[in-house]
């Protein structure tokens, strides 16, 4: 999680700072990908800390870091360079 953190704020712009909606950036197929995933990740782990399913929010966690990290980081490499 460090390693991902910093590679990001590396690459984000002088003065960038979050926004509160996503409309009118162009996102690439990579970037709507890992949205969908985010947003399919916080559905069910919802569900899962709601059935007190700790290991499976745990589970769920990990994946999407692993994705995350392994995944669309080092997609965006090709994107930045």
């Amino acid at each position: 999680i460090w390693n991902s953190a910093k590679y990001c704020m590396m690459n984000f712009p002088e003065g960038w700072t979050a926004k509160e909606s996503l409309d009118g950036l162009q996102l690439n197929i990579a970037d709507k990908w890992m949205l969908n995933k985010l947003k399919d990740i916080i559905k069910v782990t919802n569900q899962h800390l709601e059935n007190y399913e700790f290991g499976q929010f745990a589970a769920k966690i990990y994946e999407f870091w692993y994705e995350f990290c392994s995944i669309y980081i080092e997609v965006s490499k090709l994107s930045l360079s």
